[in-house]
């Protein structure tokens, strides 16, 4: 909830016009359809490796979001 909450306030409030640079790297990370390695490793009997792998994810995603941010501001 947090990583979702922080990407649209950071990135998707903008207009699309105004996301460049880091804006846009973070913007694709968060849209990225990740339905194919769920397939992959439930047919390979290793779904907790998504589900383990998505939940430490998505913490360092919205920590690295929030840090840049951060950064910015303070230039």
């Amino acid at each position: 909830m947090v990583s979702m909450a922080s990407v649209w306030w950071v990135i998707n409030r903008l207009p699309s016009e105004r996301r460049l640079g880091f804006r846009r790297v973070y913007e694709r990370l968060a849209s990225r359809d990740y339905i194919y390695v769920v397939v992959i490793l439930t047919a390979l009997g290793r779904l907790e490796w998504f589900l383990w792998t998505a939940a430490v994810g998505a913490n360092l995603f919205w920590l690295s979001l929030w840090c840049w941010v951060r950064a910015r501001r303070t230039r």
